[in-house]
C-alpha cells in the first residue's frame, strides 16, 4: 500500500515539474585556461593510468588535460584530486544558484516548490562538502578529502532520487563523473 502511494507521489511530482523541466538550462562551468603549461610524457602516462579505472576514460582524459593547463596546480595525483574537487564544487555551486530561478518558476505549485526546496538544500549541503574537500585536497589530505567528496555526491544523489526527472540531469551526470575521477586518483595515492 505504501509503495502505491509512493508511486502516486512521484507521478504527481513529475506532472508538477513538467512545465519547469522544459525550461531547465543548467550551464557547465568552464575555466579560462591561459597557462598552457606543456604536458610531459610522464603527465600523459599518469593521466592514462588514472583514467583507465574510471567509467568514462575519454571524459576523464579530456577533463584532466583541460584542467591541467593551469600553472597553479601540480601535475600529480594530488593535483588531479584537487582539480576534480574544485570542479565538482563549482558545478554544484552553479547548479544551486540555478535552483533559485527554478523556485521562482515553480510559482505557487506546492509540490514543485517542495521538491525544488529540497534539492536546493541538498545542493547547499553538497557545496559545503565539496568546498571542504577542496581545502583538504589542496593540503594533501586525500583520505579526508574523499570523505567529503563522497558526502557531497550522496547529497546530490538524494536530490536526484527525489526529483527523478531530467531537471538536474546534466549537473548530476557531471558530478558523478568528476567524483569517479577523484576516486580513481585517490586510490593511486599512497596512504600514509
Amino acid at each position: 500500500m505504501a509503495h502505491f502511494f509512493g508511486s502516486i507521489f512521484l507521478i504527481i511530482v513529475f506532472i508538477a515539474l513538467l512545465p519547469i523541466l522544459t525550461q531547465a538550462n543548467i550551464p557547465f562551468i568552464k575555466f579560462n585556461n591561459t597557462g598552457n603549461a606543456p604536458m610531459t610524457q610522464a603527465d600523459i602516462k599518469l593521466i592514462t593510468k588514472t583514467c583507465s579505472t574510471t567509467t568514462d576514460p575519454g571524459y576523464c582524459r579530456s577533463i584532466l588535460n583541460r584542467l591541467l593547463q593551469r600553472k597553479d596546480v601540480e601535475k600529480d595525483l594530488y593535483g588531479f584530486l584537487f582539480l576534480t574537487c574544485e570542479f565538482s564544487w563549482k558545478t554544484v555551486q552553479t547548479t544551486r544558484l540555478k535552483l533559485y530561478d527554478l523556485m521562482r518558476e515553480a510559482g505557487e505549485n506546492p509540490i514543485a516548490r517542495m521538491v525544488v526546496e529540497l534539492c536546493k538544500n541538498k545542493y547547499e549541503e553538497a557545496e559545503n562538502s565539496f568546498r571542504a574537500a577542496v581545502g583538504l585536497a589542496k593540503n594533501r589530505y586525500s583520505k579526508d578529502a574523499m570523505v567529503n567528496v563522497m558526502d557531497g555526491q550522496n547529497k546530490v544523489n538524494d536530490c536526484d532520487r527525489v526529483q527523478n526527472t531530467t531537471l538536474l540531469f546534466i549537473s548530476h551526470r557531471e558530478i558523478v563523473k568528476l567524483v569517479d575521477i577523484s576516486i580513481a586518483a585517490s586510490k593511486l595515492i599512497p596512504q600514509k
